[in-house]
């Protein structure tokens, strides 16, 4: 994403919008992409908190938290009987927030992209009755089917009225359901859902916002997979082209990327017991592991003249950054570990001074680092160095 702002190409990337991700921290190269966002013409996040991200944006939306919002999770643990979690808020949002979906319906209503008749219309007939909000709601998808990339946000605006308190967002839903449901009918009424066509998508829908607990959406047996595959004969095709070069290349044998300047791989983002949640900033919360350390085999440190506890300096061709050490005898010799969650700025819309608990893992991995079919950084391997701090 940074190399996409922080060029010179006249097609390069000039604005950014971000919803509820914090780029500056996660993504590899933190300090590239500070840089990337403050070249940027335009940069707007929308976030629940004040993050590294939100400190070099133009403008900060402040959105309500999970709790203070529906919200919509689909984890398969029960398949094959798929359920889906529409949770409803649990307390009132408050006044200096705005709801993800109310910000961008207002933004496609100031570009004038919301069509005013298509919402009238909706209003009229939801006033009448279930049945003829459903036809219109088809008639208008076939009739102007450019409507569909905006439809929830039309749905928002009329359907989203009429649902409980704090659930307008759910409307969105619908032609999720709707879809589902003519796509996969039997599925749909696999799970208890009854109706045909629409009404059974809408049936669906109904279900899915009225229990906060959750709803089975789809149940069918496990041999309706298979039927899924594509193929004639059902099988998995395993066999990837580009992958093949990759797989001829490892008959050459491995070069390591490490040397005499960076000599130990460092795994940049190892998950411990109390750093995996970037949710809590005040470090207070763990129960060990404040600083997050950095981990070394004891031959290495003995080697080094390192002992626990000792502040030292980690280095790479990303950058530096200094954390305690921990001498521990599960490392293997060679390698070194930080955790992920480090880096974390503490204190903000405080009174206090800001602080920084731990290395952040990407400011000591490159941004081109990366794996070079799916893009992905090479956290578990950054060539490093380390000294005395």
């Amino acid at each position: 994403m940074s190399e996409e702002i922080l060029t010179d190409h006249p097609d390069r990337t000039r604005a950014v919008w971000i919803n509820g991700t914090n780029v500056v921290h996660s993504y590899a190269g933190s300090r590239n992409m500070e840089q990337a966002l403050r070249s940027a013409e335009l940069t707007v996040l929308v976030d629940v908190a004040m993050t590294e991200t939100a400190m070099q944006a133009d403008y900060v939306l402040p959105a309500p938290t999970q709790y203070e919002k529906a919200e919509m999770s689909m984890l398969q643990f029960e398949f094959p009987h798929n359920i889906a979690y529409l949770r409803h808020p649990v307390f009132d949002a408050p006044e200096t927030v705005m709801e993800e979906s109310e910000i961008y319906v207002r933004l496609c209503e100031a570009m004038g992209v919301m069509p005013d008749d298509v919402i009238r219309a909706f209003d009229l007939a939801l006033q009448s009755n279930e049945q003829d909000f459903l036809e219109l709601l088809e008639k208008t998808l076939d009739q102007q089917p450019q409507l569909a990339k905006i439809m929830p946000l039309i749905l928002y605006r009329t359907l989203g009225k009429t649902l409980p308190k704090g659930m307008a967002a759910a409307a969105g839903y619908l032609p999720f359901c709707l879809n589902l449901a003519l796509s996969y009918p039997d599925a749909v009424k696999g799970a208890g859902h009854q109706g045909e066509g629409m009404e059974l998508g809408w049936n669906l829908f109904k279900a899915l916002s009225n229990s906060p607990d959750g709803t089975v959406i789809t149940d069918e047996p496990w041999e309706a997979s298979f039927g899924r595959l594509g193929d004639a004969e059902q099988k998995i095709h395993l066999k990837v082209p580009d992958l093949f070069p990759e797989i001829e290349a490892l008959d050459q044998g491995f070069e390591p990327l490490t040397n005499s300047q960076f000599p130990f791989v460092l795994s940049s983002g190892e998950r411990r017991d109390y750093t995996a949640n970037g949710v809590y900033r005040d470090p207070t919360w763990r129960k060990k592991d404040f600083d997050c350390a950095l981990r070394m085999s004891p031959a290495d440190a003995e080697e080094m003249g390192l002992e626990s506890g000792q502040l030292v300096r980690i280095t790479t061709r990303q950058g530096e950054a200094e954390t305690v050490l921990e001498v521990n005898d599960r490392m293997r010799n060679g390698h070194i570990s930080i955790p992920n969650g480090g880096g974390l700025i503490n204190n903000l819309n405080t009174d206090q001074p800001l602080e920084m608990i731990g290395p952040s893992t990407n400011d000591l991995t490159p941004v081109d680092h990366r794996d070079e079919i799916a893009g992905t950084p090479w956290h578990k391997y950054v060539p490093a160095r380390v000294e005395l701090a």
